[in-house]
């Protein structure tokens, strides 16, 4: 069951984050690359089509959500059919209608579509003569109704003769689903007064002279959803979306958004558009028509960059030239539907229609296939993927999907009600979900197999106010009447505010604590701005065409970027002077990158797009695919990879070098069993809701009981009695932990915004956190000694930055004054760490980037001693000592955080000890079968381990003694007691994520209390010792997840 933060959260953090950074606690550090690139531009020429020359805009006013949603939209299409309810220039849900002709009847649809059709036969559908596949029927007799059906959307349009409308015109009067759903439009001698859902929402329209002026959701108290006003002309001028202006001929001229800080001018020149202009000559282009065929069009950007596209006479787009000449080609079928598209390197993908118009299937430039099989009614019955694996699913006469039986033979029963909403799904294990929907459809109560109800309550715009979770606690939402949140109370009573401006934006937020950040948003909806709780901020510059050119923290700290013609980043510039350079093929992929230093990486992408070879000074690296595109192998580096993939595509085993690590799974796709090199199993179990109930390491089990919520309350560590509990507040904070026979126990308090504040333990004592408002601390008294921070332009803890000497590619090469020299790699790796008295550790690396060795090298280059490590996807499973001594990481299914560490030594009994975790998931204590601590863990506040003296340390055994210790340092932190240092690992599990644009700082494997240039801004856990960077893993592991709650239930 999902926890009703998350759920909230999944609700509110695509409007709060917006589309920037990801999030308002986003690392601080992503600013100079995700931040810069990612951007909030809409389309290169917003509005113009280049197809006709003309102008092309669509607004959605209204959608309340449901089965079938209630929706009323408008679009201008410059020489469209003429409008009516919205004036001339604007056809509308609400004009839709069927115009009866002596050759035949025309269809004009809410987008201003045009299809004819011949003349109807009573009782017979009629195909269009041209246009999409939509079947028009009649019922034979005079003045009688007709429908049209669109296949594959279950949807039916009726229109019939309206009194006060002549009788050459059907105007529509109801839209209905398959399952009965249907939206009511009310007329008025041809004017729409109000539309009626079947589920008992009403929009009441407003009008004056047949035009509308009001949107209104009728109840006890109507609420406006839209305004409009008008011209003496009649032209719309002022809508939700801003002012739109006009020309003697109807033809939309400009556009204003609603604050006033976007606007958007067409310029005409007989009837095509000739040159744009945008705010500031943002998005400002001249266009040029091909004088004699009339089928070209050549745009040239604000920059001077020019795109030329060719159309076929039926204005369908057969090739586009960008501003480095580089050529995509498409073909089209006689009835206009997409053939087959030529990328500019050759590569062709070709597309199957049935009669219909359906896709069946699509030809990829390798050869590969997939095929789909429609029913009558337009959906899919059954799949077939590139390698052959077959999807089949059975429905009911309605189209609802009934049985689903995967490749691997897994299957899925879901039942519908009667308005087509699903009523429950049942899983391949017969675990049973059971959702409640409202009158509209929408889901009200979802409960899980184990019984536990999750509760949604909505407004009369069916978005969701209150989510009440199993234990009944619940978290409210409020929203503007824009559609954006405006606040949420968790269920601690904690709240947090959400402003926008006119425009929907988000400008301010105030989180849990009353710590403010404000936006200041730009032409086109663009950040310019963020200023944040500390007081810090930053800018960002753009180019004409929307690229960001500059980032800039308050203190001037400078990131910039510049672009190629075609609009790729071709070069970004750090603060502190390093470049990376990028160059790409004529299809837009990365086919090299050139750091600060000088070290290239090529890459090589076959047929479909996918990496097959990346190059560098040092190495060189293959890549292998099954027909899917799923990595099945990889050679390169110092270690190889083969993956053997089960018929879902989960992997059951991965080899790297000589060991190999197995996996099984359940009928739902979770992991049950994972067998590594040393022989050393892990297994789980789960209940109905896919909750962990059980985990057993080698001979040793535990097992573990949740909440109402599915937080873990208690683990059973093998022995009667011997039990470790933990105790969560109503946000979901773990808040208690005492270990078994009550040895230790800790208590956990936060601030209002949920960072740690204080920290008691019986066993060490108090910490006392203050954090600042960006959640760093600014100070820490512990055992440990007191400890105070400061930080930099970046960032990052000014204290900890002394000592350290950087390269051109602004990567640390010494530390702690030179008692520490570090080597680095093409791919940001650490390679080689070398002190001062000359030992020298030497870090190996298999062909997907993981570290799977520390050597100890001696003075002539030859290995002394080695430490091995085994990976499973993006988490290490074990350790491999020099003896030969192997300690094995058992970690929960979805590798969130480690339960158990087993260490197996040749000719010894092997051990196993139960991990204790903080909130962070980082390791703090080894726990034995009796439940004695067998080991804990100490650090200073940046992360270096210490004795209880303070001293660096690689850990501490209970009481000082000699004993087991835990290398891990957090979900993605790795202890490495050659060096002494802490190292983040976050491969990628596939190389083709890496585009070069994409790979953020972190996943260089970097010393963990080691600031880099343009630092984290990290979280601070005073537990585990160390700053945090909030995570997220690198997409869908292949290595098996928990199944989603409920499959095709959507909040909003």
């Amino acid at each position: 069951m999902t926890d009703v933060r998350d759920a909230v959260i999944a609700l509110v953090t695509p409007r709060v984050a917006g589309d920037e950074v990801g999030g308002e606690r986003a690392p601080w550090h992503a600013v100079s690359r995700a931040w810069a690139r990612a951007s909030a531009a809409p389309e290169p020429l917003p509005g113009f089509d280049p197809a006709t020359g003309g102008v092309d805009l669509s607004a959605e006013d209204v959608r309340l959500p449901g089965v079938l949603p209630l929706v009323i939209g408008r679009r201008h299409r410059t020489g469209g059919p003429r409008g009516r309810h919205f004036g001339t220039a604007w056809t509308s849900t609400l004009d839709q209608r069927l115009e009866l002709r002596a050759d035949g009847v025309r269809l004009i649809s809410e987008d201003g579509t045009v299809v004819d059709y011949p003349v109807p036969t009573g009782g017979v559908a009629v195909l269009p003569v041209n246009g999409p596949h939509w079947p028009l029927r009649w019922d034979g007799t005079a003045g009688g109704p007709m429908k049209v059906t669109r296949p594959g959307s279950g949807m039916t349009w009726h229109y019939r003769p309206v009194p006060g409308v002549a009788g050459s015109e059907l105007p529509l009067v109801e839209v209905t689903d398959r399952h009965g759903n249907g939206v009511a439009l009310a007329h008025d001698k041809g004017t729409v007064m109000e539309l009626s859902h079947s589920g008992g929402q009403r929009v009441g329209v407003v009008s004056e002279a047949g035009r509308v002026t009001e949107l209104r959701l009728r109840g006890d108290d109507d609420v406006v959803l839209a305004r409009y006003t008008y011209d003496e002309a009649g032209d719309l001028v002022r809508a939700p979306g801003g002012r739109l202006e006009h020309d003697g001929e109807h033809r939309l001229t400009g556009w204003e958004d609603p604050t006033g800080t976007t606007r958007y001018r067409y310029g005409w020149e007989g009837d095509r558009v000739v040159t744009t202009e945008g705010t500031d000559g943002l998005l400002s282009a001249t266009i040029a028509y091909d004088a004699e065929a009339a089928r070209t069009t050549a745009v040239t950007d604000g920059l001077g960059a020019t795109t030329v596209l060719a159309f076929d006479e039926r204005g369908l787009l057969i090739s586009e030239t960008d501003p480095l000449g580089a050529v995509t080609r498409k073909e089209w079928t006689a009835e206009g539907r997409l053939a087959a598209v030529t990328d500019p390197l050759g590569r062709v993908t070709r597309y199957g229609y049935d009669e219909r118009g359906a896709v069946v299937s699509v030809t990829y430039a390798d050869g590969t296939r997939v095929a789909a099989v429609h029913d009558e009614h337009g959906f899919i019955t059954s799949f077939t993927a590139e390698d052959g694996a077959v999807c089949e699913i059975a429905r009911d006469d309605r189209g609802n999907p009934l049985r689903e039986t995967g490749p691997g033979g897994a299957v899925t029963v879901r039942t519908h009600d009667g308005r087509g909403a699903l009523a429950s799904v049942t899983d391949a294990l017969g675990g049973l979900w059971r959702v409640t929907g409202d009158a509209a459809g929408l889901p009200v109560e979802v409960t899980d197999p184990t019984g536990r109800t999750t509760r949604y309550e909505r407004d009369a715009r069916g978005r969701v106010v209150r989510v009440t979770g199993p234990g009944g606690t619940s978290v409210a939402v409020g929203w503007h009447d824009s559609g954006a949140p405006s606040e949420v109370t968790w269920a601690d009573g904690t709240g947090e505010r959400f402003h926008h401006d006119a425009a929907g934006h988000l400008v301010e937020h105030v989180d849990a604590a009353g710590h403010v950040t404000r936006r200041a948003i730009g032409p086109f909806g663009v950040v310019t701005r963020v200023g944040r709780p500390d007081g810090s901020s930053l800018t960002r510059s753009f180019d004409a065409a929307l690229r960001v050119t500059e980032v800039r923290d308050g203190r001037g700290t400078v990131w910039t970027y510049r672009y190629d013609a075609a609009g790729r980043l071709s070069e970004e510039t750090g603060p502190g002077g390093a470049s990376v350079r990028y160059r790409f093929d004529a299809a837009g992929q990365l086919a090299r990158r050139t750091n600060g230093a000088g070290q290239r990486v090529s890459q090589t992408h076959d047929g479909r797009g996918r990496l097959v070879e990346q190059r560098s000074d040092t190495d060189i690296a293959r890549y292998r695919y099954d027909p899917v595109g799923r990595l099945v192998g990889a050679v390169g580096g110092e270690a190889s990879v083969t993956r053997a993939l089960d018929a879902t595509g989960a992997v059951v085993s991965e080899s790297c070098g000589e060991r190999t690590v197995r996996f099984a799974y359940d009928a739902l796709g979770r992991p049950v069993e994972r067998r590594t090199p040393s022989g050393a199993v892990t297994s789980w179990t789960y209940d109905a809701g896919s909750f962990m109930t059980g985990l057993r390491a080698g001979d040793r089990e535990f097992g573990f009981d949740h909440d109402a919520h599915g937080r873990e309350t208690s683990r059973h560590l093998g022995r009667p009695g011997v039990t470790l509990r933990q105790r969560w507040d109503a946000a979901g904070r773990l808040v208690e932990q005492v270990l078994p026979g009550g040895a230790r126990r800790r208590t956990f308090r936060y601030r209002e915004d949920g960072f740690l504040t204080r920290v008691v333990d019986s066993g060490a004592g108090i910490t006392e956190l203050t954090p600042d408002p960006l959640g760093r601390p600014l100070k820490v008294n512990g055992p440990g000694g007191d400890e105070e921070f400061g930080y930099d332009a970046d960032g990052g803890p000014t204290g900890a930055a002394s000592g350290y000497r950087y390269d051109t590619q602004g990567r640390v090469v010494q530390l702690g004054g030179g008692e520490l020299s570090l080597s680095w790699d093409a791919h940001d790796r650490l390679t080689d760490v070398v002190s001062r008295d000359g030992r020298h550790v030497h870090l190996v690396y298999d062909a997907l980037g993981r570290r799977i060795a520390r050597q100890l090298l001696d003075e002539y280059g030859s290995v002394v001693e080695e430490t091995a490590l085994v990976w499973a996807g993006a988490r290490p499973v074990e350790e491999i000592a020099p003896d030969g001594t192997a300690t094995t990481w058992h970690w929960t299914p979805d590798g969130s955080r480690p339960v158990a560490q087993s260490t197996a030594a040749p000719g010894a009994v092997p051990r196993c000890h139960a991990i204790v975790t903080d909130p962070t998931g980082t390791p703090l204590e080894l726990v034995n079968g009796h439940g004695g601590v067998a080991w804990q863990r100490r650090a200073s506040a940046l992360g270096a381990r210490r004795t209880a003296d303070g001293k660096a340390a690689g850990g501490e055994a209970a009481g000082g003694r000699p004993g087991p210790s835990c290398a891990l340092d957090g979900p993605h932190a790795l202890f490495d007691a050659e060096t002494g240092l802490s190292f983040h690992h976050r491969p990628a599990e596939d190389p083709g994520q890496d585009t070069g644009q994409d790979t953020a700082q972190d996943t260089a494997q970097v010393p963990a209390q080691v600031p880099a240039r343009g630092p984290a801004t990290r979280p601070y856990d005073p537990v585990g010792g160390r700053f945090l960077s909030p995570a997220r893993e690198p997409g869908p592991s292949p290595y098996g997840v928990a199944p989603p709650a409920v499959p095709h239930i959507l909040l909003h």
